[in-house]
């Protein structure tokens, strides 16, 4: 009888044993890894529909904004007073959306989707002008060249608001080829295009503002 007993402990022993040796997926059901990210060209789409959410709102009178022209009298602007606000949120947005422009570029190359995501590029070099360009507009010289490197640029030196123009306008000439590539391929403009609320899908649009810029 005992011997019966000590058989099955050892064959329920293996039983555990072999079992433990299965490998167990501990990927989260719920969440998006980035291991399992950046697969597709679906999943450059997502990343820079993302970017959209950062546009901000054309102001009022936005045309007399300068130190040129102005209305009924002189503004901040025009008059060389206007100082941003000590709430305003545009520095910190800002960086944030550089942050996540900047990750979709520097996965683009590893990708191997080649031409397939020359959309999602284009859109992701417009967006990194258009945010660099909506600071220095209210700070003037800010980080640009050292920006965003963690702990290996603490202290990144700012950049002046001339060779921060001049690398916006370097960004949109790489957006203009991104985007007008796929304008001009054959069949384009049949292809399907979704998820952006602002222009209505309209990649003649995409390229229009981007072109617009310089």
């Amino acid at each position: 009888m005992i011997r019966i007993l000590n058989k099955y402990k050892y064959f329920f022993l293996i039983l555990v044993v072999t079992g433990c040796k299965k490998t167990l997926d501990l990927t989260p059901q719920d969440q998006i890894s980035d291991a399992s990210f950046w697969k597709t060209a679906g999943h450059f789409q997502l990343a820079a529909n993302d970017f959209y959410y950062g546009l901000q709102e054309v102001p009022q009178y936005i045309d007399i904004n300068s130190d040129i022209a102005f209305g009924a009298g002189a503004n901040a602007v025009s008059n060389g007073s206007y100082l941003p606000s000590a709430s305003s949120t545009v520095w910190d947005n800002s960086y944030t959306q550089i942050r996540a422009v900047n990750y979709l570029l520097e996965k683009a190359p590893g990708s191997n989707l080649g031409t397939a995501i020359d959309r999602w590029v284009g859109e992701a070099l417009f967006f990194r002008a258009y945010y660099y360009n909506l600071m220095s507009q209210k700070y003037g010289d800010l980080p640009q060249s050292e920006a965003l490197q963690g702990a290996a640029k603490t202290a990144p030196v700012y950049d002046s608001q001339h060779d921060i123009y001049v690398q916006i306008l370097k960004w949109l000439d790489e957006a203009n080829t991104e985007l007008g590539a796929m304008v001009a391929a054959p069949g384009s403009i049949s292809l399907p295009l979704t998820g952006d609320i602002y222009l209505g899908n309209d990649l003649f649009n995409q390229v229009g503002i981007s072109a617009g810029l310089t």
